[in-house]
């Protein structure tokens, strides 16, 4: 059956003619508005840009990701400039699931078993070690910029990301990052429901399919959290050297503060 359409069941047991409802199309997405009646950007007071699990276990080593989002290293890429040449808090999220530290791992395992059977098991656990996991080039966390290690897809199930946030008079965050229906989709929930004005960044998030990442944007923009594209954030006039808020550029040197 069609998205958008009815079907009845006579009394026969035929389904009786479909009918078209009102209803928006399939995966159209709420409708865009300028980032000045938004009232979002980048070096804005209050404002962070959180970065989802840009790590090589999703991005260089998942090939069907980095075909249907060809453009997403470079969109990536930009915003984290703009952030970082704006004064805007960067927030960097990793990924590190155990069976220890992540019980909901035995569920996925199982339902990944019923949809592939016969298939050899195959561990979901993602280590991370600061001192040798790598980092997507185009998204590398700088020095003292923060990186909060979660165990689940949700970012706020790392508690301190919250506290973090409140601390520095975070009121509204811009989310980027990977996969657009899990982990991006769970930590806008989380940091929604934590109260904070959540907007995602579309071109700037990927997914394991075009239509995964359309589909969890279709459901959820304009309902949870307001859908941007980079292009609207990337417009204004940027300051090179300094930003907004008078600080210097962070300096690519040292090591970024994880926080486990």
């Amino acid at each position: 059956m069609r998205i958008g359409t009815t079907a009845a069941v006579q009394g026969d047991g035929e389904k009786a003619p479909e009918a078209d409802v009102a209803g928006p199309t399939p995966f159209d997405v709420a409708p865009r508005r300028a980032p000045d009646e938004l009232g979002l950007e980048l070096g804005s007071a209050g404002t962070a840009l959180i970065v989802i699990d840009v790590q090589p276990e999703y991005w260089s080593g998942s090939p069907a990701i980095r075909k249907d989002f060809p453009h997403f290293p470079e969109v990536v890429r930009q915003l984290i400039d703009r952030g970082r040449a704006t004064g805007t808090p960067i927030v960097f999220i990793r990924a590190a699931y155990t069976n220890s530290t992540s019980p909901w791992l035995g569920q996925v395992e199982r339902l990944r078993a019923f949809r592939a059977p016969g298939q050899a098991p195959e561990s979901l656990e993602v280590l991370y070690d600061p001192a040798i996991s790598k980092w997507e080039q185009f998204a590398k966390p700088r020095s003292g910029e923060p990186i909060f290690v979660k165990p689940s897809w949700n970012c706020c199930s790392h508690p301190a990301v919250v506290e973090h946030l409140r601390s520095r008079g975070i009121h509204t965050v811009i989310l980027c990052g990977l996969i657009t229906s899990i982990c991006v989709q769970h930590s806008a929930f989380g940091l929604f429901e934590a109260g904070f004005r959540t907007a995602v960044v579309e071109d700037a998030c990927a997914d394991r399919s075009k239509e995964r990442h359309d589909a969890a944007i279709f459901l959820y923009g304009g309902y949870m959290y307001e859908v941007v594209s980079s292009g609207q954030l990337l417009d204004s006039e940027v300051h090179i050297g300094a930003g907004k808020r008078g600080g210097p550029l962070a300096q690519n040197e040292g090591e970024p503060d994880t926080l486990a």
